[in-house]
């Protein structure tokens, strides 16, 4: 028997499979009985998409803040929902659990526009439940402090299925950034949810993640994870890599704060420490072809865990680089990469072991040559306290 009913104010048809005793199928809603068992019936419910109005506040909880459907009708976004934030407003969850399918951060198209502002308090979660979903970052999210501050309960963003969030700024402008104003945290559900950031090779769909940050998610970065804030931070921002372990071709970098590496991470991806900045590598790193470490300005790259994979490691190659420092103090670093330097400190405090050559600039020349403490040139100063064995 095939029965037609409503659904949503549409037609849905329901097939109902009833065996030859019994003739009679009634219908629950979603449920069709058939002698004596059940058999569900998937909701065909399309996505419905939640825009923020802002008509009652800032609070993401206040059901008269949206609108949804063609009679734009209040209510708060649920899991399956998209959630859409426009131009030219700010959006808030302030001590509370905001749930959607993915979110929309509306991006510019002019000057005189602000991006679309999701702002997520100490205290607050924003839980994204799309599973392969895609949230489009055409503006801004900030972790930010409650009143009074709460440090103890961080802002978080938590994916529960497979996420990527990523720029699609079209014919408009596109900020793309999370910022973390105070210690935020990126986590999945469990340890099987992958957090992709931007798309690899395309350069306007980055992320930036900045700023105050613990990463726990699995995380692929195809955009930018870099320690570093817009404003003056005292102390400085600090991002931690941990949890789970982290991937892609993306950039690695700490611009103004600490990067701390304490899980491994894999990929051709580039890694910069820039001005009295730190990146701190815990944990194994296992770079590709086209993998890049790079210390210029006056910062400092300490390696304390194995660095494997053809790495160009570049020491004070940038006008305007001071003193920056590369430091290993691994047990063995054995390199097949290029080590080109013009000033700074290459310090090694492990035993050191490479097929690799140096460029070691000084003036307008360059002098080739292995890695060998007998010989250094300066501006560049080379400490070996190791041999190889």
């Amino acid at each position: 028997m095939v029965e037609r009913i409503a659904h949503n104010g549409k037609s849905l048809t329901v097939r109902l499979l009833c065996t030859a005793i019994g003739k009679t199928c009634t219908t629950f809603g979603k449920l069709a009985l058939v002698v004596g068992f059940t058999v569900s019936v998937t909701s065909l419910r399309a996505q419905v998409t939640y825009t923020f109005t802002g008509e009652n506040g800032t609070q993401w909880g206040v059901a008269g803040n949206w609108k949804h459907g063609v009679n734009n009708d209040p209510g708060v976004p649920g899991s399956a929902d998209a959630a859409k934030i426009p131009k030219n407003l700010t959006c808030e969850l302030i001590g509370e659990v905001g749930d959607a399918y993915n979110v929309f951060l509306e991006g510019t198209t002019t000057p005189e526009d602000a991006a679309g502002v999701l702002k997520i308090q100490q205290g607050s979660v924003l839980k994204l439940h799309g599973t392969n979903a895609e949230s489009t970052l055409n503006g801004t999210i900030l972790m930010t402090a409650a009143s009074p501050a709460d440090a103890d309960h961080p802002p978080i963003i938590e994916i529960q299925n497979d996420h990527v969030l990523r720029k699609n700024p079209g014919t408009g402008g596109a900020t793309g950034i999370i910022q973390g104003d105070v210690r935020g945290i990126l986590r999945g559900s469990d340890s099987t949810d992958d957090l992709t950031l931007g798309v690899e090779n395309v350069f306007a769909s980055i992320v930036v993640i900045r700023g105050d940050a613990d990463i726990e998610v699995s995380l692929i970065n195809h955009g930018v994870i870099d320690a570093n804030h817009p404003t003056h931070q005292d102390p400085q921002p600090r991002i931690t890599l941990k949890t789970h372990p982290k991937s892609g071709s993306g950039q690695w970098k700490a611009t103004k704060g600490e990067l701390m590496v304490d899980v491994g991470v894999s990929g051709p991806g580039e890694w910069e420490v820039g001005e009295e900045a730190l990146i701190q590598i815990n944990s194994s790193v296992s770079t590709e072809t086209g993998g890049v470490i790079r210390a210029i300005r006056s910062g400092k790259i300490e390696v304390n865990a194995e660095i494997s994979g053809p790495t160009a490691w570049q020491l004070g190659m940038e006008s305007g680089d001071t003193t920056p420092e590369i430091e290993i103090n691994t047990e063995c670093t054995n390199l097949t990469g290029s080590f080109s330097m013009a000033r700074g400190l290459f310090d090694v405090n492990a035993d050191f072991c490479t097929s690799g050559q140096a460029d070691i600039y000084r003036d307008s020349a360059t002098y080739t040559t292995t890695i060998d403490v007998a010989r250094p040139q300066t501006p560049v100063v080379l400490k070996f306290s190791g041999g190889c064995p």
